[in-house]
């Protein structure tokens, strides 16, 4: 017999709403049976230390599983290292405000290709992933990084890659099946 994995796929919506209202929302969420939320800081990290861990406190009380999904304006693979720097400290700013929700996963778009080739890609953003992990351990970061799955052919992220990334740096992965969907065209 091999090993068995339980697990449970828990739902819930992307966005938490404005900090003021978050814990009402989580309560809403639980009311209508949803187990996650996913906290959007798209655009950057808009929630503060003491709310983060109020807000966390309230999730794991309601038995919330909270996630982050990180901002936009992520390249691992970047042509300009000061970009790639900017990169990883948004990372690192969702893992230490993500430590104070209780978040489990930071979730990220992690490159573009632009001109370099698929493997030059990979190994600049596992490069880049595994000093995050040096970083998350050192600073005791408790979220787990979970570079998602993308849609679009021109950008690194395809089923194969994210699942490479996992082999080689024990980060996690978000799978998107809907921009898994668009990736292949239609044709899973």
């Amino acid at each position: 017999m091999g090993n068995k994995v339980n697990f449970k796929i828990k739902f819930g919506p992307a966005g938490i709403g404005p900090v003021k209202e978050a814990i009402k929302n989580l309560e809403y969420f639980k009311s209508q049976g949803l187990e996650a939320c996913e906290i959007s800081f798209t655009h950057k990290v808009y929630i503060k230390k003491d709310d983060a861990l109020k807000i966390g406190e309230a999730a794991k009380k309601l038995g919330i599983q909270l996630s982050i999904h990180g901002p936009y304006w992520i390249n691992l693979n970047s042509a300009e290292p000061k970009k790639i720097e900017k990169s990883k400290q948004r990372i690192l700013n969702c893992l230490e405000i993500g430590t104070y929700l209780n978040a489990k996963y930071v979730i990220f778009h992690s490159a573009f290709y632009g001109k370099s080739s698929k493997k030059e890609t990979y190994e600049n953003t596992k490069k880049a992933i595994l000093e995050l992990q040096e970083i998350r351990k050192e600073k005791k970061y408790t979220p787990k990084i979970a570079p998602e799955t993308m849609g679009k052919i021109n950008v690194f992220g395809n089923i194969e890659e994210i699942s490479q990334l996992v082999r080689d740096t024990e980060c996690h992965a978000c799978i998107d099946f809907a921009h898994i969907l668009a990736r292949s065209g239609g044709n899973y």
